[in-house]
């Protein structure tokens, strides 16, 4: 099974995707990254900047916080030529460079010449976790079709932000959603799902990454279920109403803190910074 990676260059999807690298049969033979949070930018710095207008402050200091020291972990990690994981961070670039596949920045998804590039690539599959829509064209070019891991469970909270807005609304499950990709945003059929149990005395931060690590483990599941019989499951059918949601804003967040929500926790904050720097080495344990 041939296998391309499309990703924003972030915590969560380097956290997804590093699950599939080992998958006997399953070859992945290239990975993309947007070259920016914003689709409006092509330089990562103007992209931050752009959804600071877009979204709560604080919730834009905590994304800083959170995917700054990873990208500070990456760094290091591939210029050391270190192991690709340690504990909640794991890198997609040393993945690939340690199993020899190609990965670059990608400023259009949409582009004639990237389009070129994924035709001639065969593809099998296409795996993604981007917050651009996709065209038809590039959404062809795979055989078995496109997937989407995305951090809900649809067709709640289909848009942005999955987990903090699952957390504070009472009602609403925490967990990740894998969906065929069709040209609606986070509307293609369910593939299937995976649920993590609140904790009211857990952060954001701590749910996300819970909820990432059940969603690349359903992914690993699918993925040799699907190489070894061919087929999947049907999926399952869900109850939920649908909603959607975009970047967080000011009174959202609020009305999360006013319920006792943090966004991270100070210790969670200083522990991902030593695990960024390597201060603490640990293997990290999925189960």
């Amino acid at each position: 099974m041939r296998i391309a990676v499309l990703a924003n260059d972030d915590l969560t999807s380097n956290l997804i995707f590093s699950s599939i690298f080992d998958i006997a049969d399953v070859n992945v033979v290239a990975v993309f990254f947007s070259s920016s949070p914003s689709s409006r930018h092509t330089h990562p710095v103007l992209g931050a900047l752009d959804l600071l207008r877009r979204m709560s402050a604080r919730y834009w200091i905590y994304l800083v916080l959170t995917n700054g020291l990873f990208k500070l972990f990456d760094t290091i990690t591939l210029f050391f030529k270190l192991s690709p994981s340690n504990q909640c961070l794991s890198s997609i670039r040393r993945l690939a460079q340690i199993n020899k596949v190609p990965y670059t920045s990608v400023t259009s998804f949409s582009s004639p010449e990237f389009i070129k590039r994924m035709r001639a690539l065969d593809l099998d599959l296409l795996l993604i976790r981007v917050g651009s829509l996709l065209s038809e064209e590039l959404l062809s070019c795979p055989t078995h079709g496109t997937w989407c891991v995305h951090s809900s469970i649809l067709p709640a909270c289909r848009g942005i932000a999955g987990e903090f807005h699952a957390l504070r609304l009472a009602d609403t499950p925490v967990g990740t959603t894998i969906f065929s990709v069709t040209k609606k945003l986070d509307d293609g059929p369910t593939i299937a799902t995976t649920q993590i149990e609140r904790c009211n005395t857990a952060s954001v931060f701590s749910h996300t990454l819970k909820n990432n690590i059940a969603g690349a483990g359903l992914l690993r599941k699918l993925l040799e279920e699907k190489k070894r019989n061919g087929s999947l499951p049907p999926p399952p059918k869900s109850a939920l109403v649908s909603s959607y949601y975009s970047w967080p804003i000011r009174h959202q967040v609020n009305d999360a803190r006013s319920k006792g929500l943090h966004l991270i926790f100070f210790t969670e904050a200083i522990t991902l910074c030593a695990v960024a720097f390597r201060f603490i080495i640990k293997k990290r344990s999925d189960t």
